[in-house]
């Protein structure tokens, strides 16, 4: 859990810890978020969203949540213009510590809400996941210097048009102007149980203490059903598994051998333009943006070709810029975290083999709570797309993600760079 302290005093609660409970009973409930609470803080928010669904957020310090205050922020402020705001992606750049403030919501709850370094490629890791989603977010960006847009431009990640419902630059800050939120603030536990309506069925609570009177003096047999109702309790709640976050959404990401193996096709109906080359490449993970030179060819004739391959471009002096989507799905999550070192060792070697040069480097390793994940960069050095093919089969079913491609072509041949992410324990 980080924070984020104003200069007027005030605390807003980065990555608290989230998770959803679904109970039949509200003797149920209360056991679930007194057990939570011993985990991860006494200091909770809860919020009710169906008669037996609660959504309940955990802190280790008082303060505000900033995820769902700026979330409720946007909805005062733009909800009349934009309509309903169930899906949204706010960036803020904080410029004291040159991060990025990313909350991430979907229908009407907060999924993400961090500090992140100001990278297009971090922005990416932590994004690419919600793209693949169906969703189409509302878009927020406080900030000039945040590589994020919605239209191709070299250096930023661009969002693919069908997840952008608008675009929006906001000048003022929202977080310099939030007020205290007390919708939004963690408190013990009676006050929260309190706020959330759940202490006035005094049935509930006399059925909570009844029970824990029944298990300190009842016998051992009366322990084995207690075990029993835990299993049952286990069963009927939708935990989020918040230390292994990062990684699940990197492996929510299509797999990098079928995007790989994706992005040599695409090069390949490139080559067909007549009288045109490509000459750069850039993906993103989940847009291509090309760039082909004009040789021999004419405009209309690349205009005709377009049409027929339903390729979309625009004219730029003597080159024309080619944006394609990725219509890739999310891979089937691994069941097991595999050795960081293991994966790592086995990949380089692998790699390594097929680059003459040995142009495989290795970055620094970055921890996310019990997985840590190493950037990794393949140099290519006029590797035909053949060669892309088998890279990406050699990544097939390893816990990897794809970050960024940038690639230049020359006489058919593909230098440029290839950067990973290496997940692991």
């Amino acid at each position: 859990m980080t924070r984020i302290a104003r200069e007027d005093g005030i605390q807003f609660i980065l990555q608290p810890y989230r998770e959803t409970i679904t109970a039949a009973k509200k003797q149920l409930i209360l056991q679930k978020l007194q057990l939570l609470s011993n985990q991860h803080g006494p200091f909770v928010r809860l919020f009710k969203r169906t008669v037996n669904t609660i959504e309940a957020v955990f802190a280790l310090e008082p303060g505000y949540l900033a995820g769902e205050t700026i979330y409720r922020a946007l909805r005062k402020q733009f909800e009349p213009t934009l309509g309903s705001l169930e899906n949204i992606i706010y960036c803020e750049m904080l410029p004291a510590s040159h991060e990025v403030l990313v909350v991430v919501v979907q229908n009407g709850s907060v999924y993400l809400d961090a500090n992140i370094p100001a990278d297009v490629f971090q922005l990416q890791e932590e994004l690419t996941a919600f793209l693949v989603t169906g969703q189409a977010y509302h878009v927020f960006v406080v900030g000039g210097d945040i590589p994020l847009t919605d239209k191709a431009v070299d250096g930023k990640m661009c969002l693919p048009a069908q997840t952008v419902a608008s675009f929006n630059r906001v000048v003022e800050s929202i977080l310099t102007g939030l007020s205290k939120e007390t919708g939004c603030e963690v408190m013990p536990m009676g006050a929260a149980l309190k706020a959330a309506h759940l202490d006035q069925n005094h049935t509930f609570v006399y059925g909570a203490v009844f029970f824990l009177v029944l298990l300190i003096f009842m016998g051992w047999w009366l322990w084995e059903r207690s075990d029993s109702a835990a299993s049952a309790v286990a069963t009927q709640t939708t935990t989020v598994e918040s230390p292994y976050l990062a990684y699940n959404r990197a492996m929510m990401t299509p797999a990098p051998y079928q995007q790989l193996s994706e992005l040599a096709e695409k090069l390949e109906t490139l080559y067909f333009a007549p009288g045109w080359e490509v000459n750069k490449l850039w993906f993103d993970g989940s847009n291509y943006k090309v760039v082909l030179q004009q040789k021999n060819g004419t405009v209309q004739a690349l205009r005709t070709w377009a049409e027929q391959n339903g390729v979309r471009f625009e004219l730029q002096n003597q080159t024309a810029e080619v944006s394609l989507p990725s219509y890739l799905l999310a891979r089937k999550k691994p069941q097991d975290v595999y050795s960081l070192q293991q994966v790592e060792t086995l990949l380089i070697d692998q790699l390594e083999t097929l680059t003459p040069s040995k142009d495989v480097f290795v970055g620094k390793r970055v921890m996310h709570g019990p997985v840590q994940a190493v950037e990794l960069s393949i140099h290519l050095q006029k590797a035909s797309t053949q060669a892309l093919k088998i890279i990406a089969k050699e990544l097939k079913d390893l816990p990897v993600s794809l970050t960024m491609v940038s690639l230049k072509m020359e006489n058919g041949l593909l230098s440029g760079e290839i950067k990973l992410s290496v997940w692991g324990n």
